[in-house]
């Protein structure tokens, strides 16, 4: 399992490696804006304050709008991060 805090609203949930941090945010009422959920449009970025590590890395898609859009290494879009490692995901947004 891991732990994962969505730092802007205050909610932090429990839930199991595989999982998809946009159903995560969406099931639990996080503010964070969606909209394409495919990782083309970049409304849904965030910035990972803790564990990155234990996140996916970036595919071919988010990787292309994140240098789209300039982000910084810590930022990346909640609809494609998947947990792939026990630990605590903190973000904020």
């Amino acid at each position: 399992m891991a732990v994962v805090v969505f730092k802007t609203d205050n909610i932090t949930v429990e839930v199991p490696t595989g999982t998809n941090l946009m159903k995560v945010a969406q099931d639990n009422g996080a503010g964070i804006n969606f909209a394409c959920g495919d990782g083309r449009c970049g409304v849904c970025i965030c910035k990972v304050t803790k564990g990155m590590d234990l996140l996916n890395a970036p595919d071919d898609t988010e990787q292309q709008t994140l240098d789209m859009i300039g982000a910084d290494a810590d930022q990346r879009l909640t609809c494609k991060l998947t947990i792939e490692k026990e630990g605590e995901v903190e973000l904020e947004y």
